[in-house]
């Protein structure tokens, strides 16, 4: 259990279904690795459809999953979103030295900074790493002060990974 923050901050934000949707939508397909998986499927999809006129529907089956994994990318984290409503209820975030607490209508979570193994950030929102899948901690900066976010980036920048 983490002990309650020294000086702690309080921030309350909510987000909406389609902003965690694009959000997280955008760092799951975008993914180096997935990336490279989808080069390599287009590569080999092509070669099959020039190797031999037998192969052809073979390669469609490829050309077809390429095109439609943005597709099904989204109806995913979709559904997942629809079916777990803590992505989209009020919270209140606390952090300080000790680490982050966030606050839900009927839920509570105590992490320490040394949980994350990363940190990043974009014009809009930060970033707290718990993997390699894209499915990081999301906080939107615009709830944040100059000051929140300053103090927020030095705690997660100092004390993750």
């Amino acid at each position: 259990m983490v002990p309650p923050p020294l000086n702690p901050q309080n921030i309350s934000y909510q987000l909406s279904r389609e902003e965690v949707i694009r959000v997280y939508r955008s760092r799951t397909l975008f993914r180096p690795r997935r990336l490279r998986s989808l080069f390599i499927i287009l590569a080999v999809a092509v070669m099959l459809y020039f190797l031999d006129a037998k192969f052809r529907y073979v390669s469609y089956v490829f050309f077809g999953f390429v095109l439609l994994l943005p597709l099904t990318s989204y109806l995913s984290i979709a559904r997942l979103i629809g079916q777990h409503s803590m992505f989209t209820a009020p919270r209140t975030l606390s952090f300080g030295p000790a680490g982050i607490v966030v606050t839900g209508p009927n839920w509570r979570s105590e992490t320490a900074w040394n949980f994350y193994n990363g940190f990043s950030e974009n014009p809009r929102y930060f970033f707290l790493h718990t993997s390699d899948t894209g499915f990081d901690t999301l906080f939107p900066k615009a709830a944040f002060t100059v000051a929140q976010q300053e103090e927020f980036r030095r705690y997660a920048t100092q004390h993750s990974g």
